[in-house]
């Protein structure tokens, strides 16, 4: 599952004009949205440590016990100043081998940046996965195009096979990041010519994607309608490709 929480605002403007109280209130209802999905691995982006705009509280830690999940890394892409955000993952299965990477500042806007770490497979342990939460600029294609650059330098040769899910700002048009990324790491998204698939409804398009790499599969794709922030979640169900899927004697898939 990935979602961009929008540093507990919900749906609003910006976070510094939302109180304490409904920051919380944010907070506990994206909590409750893990806990009913309940996903094996939930990234996160625009996801807050203590910070003086959203409620002086560590939210990535505060979803990690609402949502169930007994391990969170936290990638702070941005601290100082009473400010503290960056990208997370939320895990059910012990995480190993966490980086934090911020690409280059790119002012105006804040800096941006991924966190991953690699994951084992349920029914298969000794089998692991690299798992990215990952947040590009949102005002222009060429930064993002340098962070994409930034990630296929870091995350070629890690071991097991990539995840990479987040929120790109862009969609899957001729030129776009995202299908750079997955030309450079031999991913694929989900039905990605497809219409619909919305994840940013006020601009009616999608802009948080689940790449997978080639050695895996997808089982099922969707979109959640929960408004607990400007993006919708996508939740997307992986296996190994069917050779390793009998191997495993046929268990159901997990999220």
């Amino acid at each position: 599952m990935t979602l961009n929480v929008a540093h507990g605002r919900g749906n609003g403007i910006n976070q510094v004009f939302q109180s304490a109280k409904r920051i919380s209130e944010n907070v506990d209802a994206i909590g409750a949205l893990l806990r009913r999905v309940a996903p094996d691995v939930a990234v996160l982006q625009e996801a807050d440590g203590s910070s003086f705009w959203s409620g002086d509280f560590n939210h990535v830690s505060s979803l990690a016990e609402k949502g169930g999940f007994s391990h969170s890394v936290h990638g702070l892409n941005v601290k100082g100043a009473g400010i503290a955000f960056g990208t997370a993952i939320l895990s059910r299965r012990l995480p190993d081998d966490a980086r934090c990477v911020t690409f280059d500042p790119s002012p105006p806007t804040f800096s941006k940046g991924f966190v991953s770490a690699s994951l084992p497979f349920e029914d298969d342990p000794a089998s692991r996965v690299t798992v990215v939460s990952a947040h590009l600029d949102f005002s222009r294609n060429s930064v993002r195009e340098k962070q994409v650059q930034k990630m296929v330098e870091t995350l070629e040769g890690r071991i097991g096979p990539p995840v990479i899910l987040g929120d790109f700002n862009a969609a899957w048009e001729e030129g776009s990041p995202v299908r750079t990324l997955a030309r450079r790491l031999r991913l694929k998204a989900y039905k990605p010519e497809e219409k619909g698939h919305i994840t940013f409804p006020t601009l009616k398009t999608r802009l948080d994607w689940v790449l997978i790499s080639e050695d895996l599969e997808f089982v099922s794709h969707e979109i959640l309608p929960d408004v607990v922030s400007d993006h919708l979640a996508a939740v997307a169900v992986v296996r190994k490709k069917a050779r390793d899927n009998r191997e495993q004697g046929g268990k159901p898939p997990k999220r």
